[in-house]
């Protein structure tokens, strides 16, 4: 009997913390599915203070430098620039607010309002655009709204997700009833529809309140279409023409104008002739020029139109020097002047711009010149061409896309895959030349693309990583052959002729560039679609190259 008792003793405790386990596991089990009824702090959720707010741009919630100001929204031009639309220009040193239209240049300055508010103001350091006066240009519909103090926006239309709420139900900031509740949805309450998580469907209030809700609570997705509230203009350009065929023709001193003839006398087929007339020579959109109106007049008698060329590298304008013929309005402004007065004294049918080793700081600025130049040249009647290196991550700013909006011909110029002070190897391979080509025409419509080939290449002479070279035109090629008496090896790889000899005891090496080499180049391009093509330059080639020109335009069909 008294061991009874003591097992009865033993047992008691077990049962007891047996008990008390099943209820807790029985409350834990009744509590897990028992909706929180807490509340978020919307405060604190949208962290709005100090003047500034967050931002739910197409649904997302983030916090961007936007102010107001008396109640008027303003973003910082950098995010506007940036994220909201990349054609604004903002002139740093003049304070000039600038967006191109197809009838001109829009511009604010610092004393501009629009709606009775500055355009501009500046706070701590930095510039702000007024969102009202940005909207005019953008495809952007927004609302501010108070308490909290959020700036809902949009900036993507065409088709997107709806669901309507058929009850009462908890918006929560979670995927499950024990998050805590955002807000309430009521019956017939339209939100957008961003993502299906297992029962919960991810919304975004038309408010800007981006959260969960139970899938059973609202209806099934619908597609709803909504309209840009701006439509891009188009920016309509010179007349395209099939099958360009242009030869840049270096002019270095005004009398060498005189040699036109005598050079396109052994020629076939050129349609442009780009001669190198202006040269930058300071900061501030001022260049000389070696143009002769007469020039145009043999080349217009011979049915061949004349594109004059603006470029940097003849006065070695680089830099800081560089970036403020483009950055600077008034000196950008005096730059295009300058170019439409030669073309309207000499009588040429377009302009040709060749502005190279540009830094990335002067990229804003060149674009807004080509906007710039493009309006004034169009309004004219004159043809605008650009010429591009081959794409690559350190040219992303030269932003051909945009360019071909406003030119009516980008060049990519295929060559100078080495150059002076480079490692030794070919002026322009066919692997080179068609990655370049395929690479634009991501960016740029082939109807609006010319391929740039060389009638030059490059002697190497010498060892290292980076061996001295000079030009060589392709019409000299076949004089080093026979003074070396060199044997040239067919690389089919990079489709040329390659030679390797000694000069004084050095090594030496060309990569040869010829009919046959051009003929291989000018056949695979034939498949794109090409505008036409370009060469530089005038009086380098060989007279064997023009049947591969020939060529190629009887087979290239303009796309």
């Amino acid at each position: 009997m008294a061991l009874s008792r003591k097992k009865e003793k033993r047992i008691l405790p077990v049962v007891i913390i047996l008990v008390l386990v099943a209820i807790l596991l029985l409350i834990a089990v009744l509590t897990e599915n028992r909706p929180n009824t807490l509340r978020v702090d919307l405060n604190g959720f949208f962290n709005s203070k100090n003047g500034s707010f967050a931002v739910v741009r197409d649904n997302v919630l983030s916090h961007e430098d936007f102010i107001t100001r008396d109640g008027v929204v303003y973003t910082s031009v950098s995010y506007l620039q940036e994220k909201l639309n990349k054609r604004f220009f903002y002139d740093r040193t003049e304070e000039l607010l600038l967006y191109t239209l197809p009838q001109g240049t829009s511009s604010a300055d610092m004393s501009s309002s629009y709606e009775g508010a500055p355009v501009l103001i500046k706070q701590g350091g930095s510039v702000y655009a007024q969102l009202k006066y940005v909207s005019q240009y953008t495809a952007i519909s927004w609302e501010l709204i108070q308490e909290p103090q959020r700036l809902v926006m949009r900036t993507v239309f065409g088709d997107a997700g709806e669901v309507e709420a058929v009850s009462e139900t908890a918006l929560r900031s979670g995927p499950s009833v024990r998050s805590p509740i955002l807000c309430i949805l009521n019956a017939g309450d339209r939100v957008n529809y961003l993502e299906e998580q297992a029962e919960w469907d991810y919304i975004c209030t038309k408010d800007g309140i981006p959260g969960y809700v139970a899938k059973s609570d609202v209806s099934a997705p619908q597609i709803i279409h909504t309209k840009s509230p701006y439509t891009e203009p188009v920016f309509e350009g010179a007349q395209p023409e099939d099958n360009i065929c242009l030869m840049w023709h270096q002019v270095k001193v005004k009398a060498e104008n005189a040699d036109l003839e005598k050079l396109l006398s052994k020629t076939h087929g050129i349609t442009v002739v780009s001669p190198t007339w202006l040269f930058l020579k300071d900061n501030a959109g001022n260049f000389d020029s070696s143009a002769d109106p007469a020039y145009v007049e043999k080349a217009h008698a011979m049915g061949i139109k004349v594109w004059v060329l603006l470029n940097n590298m003849d006065h070695s304008i680089y830099g800081e020097e560089l970036i403020s013929n483009f950055n600077v309005t008034s000196h950008r402004r005096n730059l295009i002047q300058g170019i439409l007065r030669v073309l309207k004294e000499t009588g040429a049918d377009g302009i040709n711009v060749d502005i190279e080793s540009l830094p990335s700081a002067g990229g804003p600025g060149f674009l807004q010149f080509i906007r710039e130049l493009s309006v004034a040249c169009h309004n004219a009647g004159y043809v605008l061409s650009v010429d591009n290196y081959v794409p690559s991550p350190w040219t992303a700013f030269y932003d051909r896309a945009e360019q071909a909006v406003f030119a009516d011909y980008l060049i990519v110029m295929a060559y100078d895959e080495h150059y002076a002070g480079s490692a030794a190897g070919s002026t322009a391979s066919l692997p080179f030349v068609i990655k370049g080509v395929e690479d634009t025409l991501k960016q740029v419509p082939a109807k609006k693309l010319i391929c740039g080939v060389p009638f030059f290449t490059r002697l190497w002479v010498g060892g290292g990583d980076k061996p001295a070279s000079t030009h060589v035109a392709m019409n000299e090629i076949a004089g080093y052959i026979s003074r070396y008496e060199l044997s040239p090896t067919w690389n089919m790889e990079l489709g040329q002729y390659y030679a390797e000899f000694a000069i004084d005891g050095a090594l030496a090496r060309i990569w040869i560039e010829d009919a046959e080499s051009m003929a291989l180049r000018l056949d695979n391009l034939t498949s794109y679609g090409l505008a036409g093509l370009a060469a530089w330059g005038l009086g380098m080639e060989s007279s064997d190259v023009w049947s591969a020109f020939k060529h190629f335009y009887d087979q290239n069909s303009v796309k």
